[in-house]
């Protein structure tokens, strides 16, 4: 829910140490939810992939084996949302 989403950022608790402490999300899942957001783009839904490669790249930082992939994807799809 995105005020619960706000709410962590927020107050700087949206880190994977923290969602898995209190919600028990690790890697595994935020990984599938990467693959998710590929698999969205794929299917041509340009605005919620933005969405996606946006947190997921929050949510992990800039050194993971997915986040420049996710930076191109939100990239794409972006210049693909003002195409259309």
């Amino acid at each position: 829910n995105e005020e619960t989403l706000n709410q962590l950022i927020t107050e700087e608790n949206f880190t994977l140490e923290y969602l898995e402490q209190a919600y028990g999300i690790n890697v595994d899942v935020v990984d599938s939810f990467y693959r998710y957001g590929k698999c969205t783009y794929d299917c041509g839904n340009y605005q919620e992939v933005i969405f996606i490669m946006y947190y997921y790249r929050l949510l992990v930082g800039e050194n993971t084996d997915y986040s420049f992939n996710a930076l191109w994807g939100k990239l794409a799809a972006e210049i693909l949302m003002l195409q259309t």
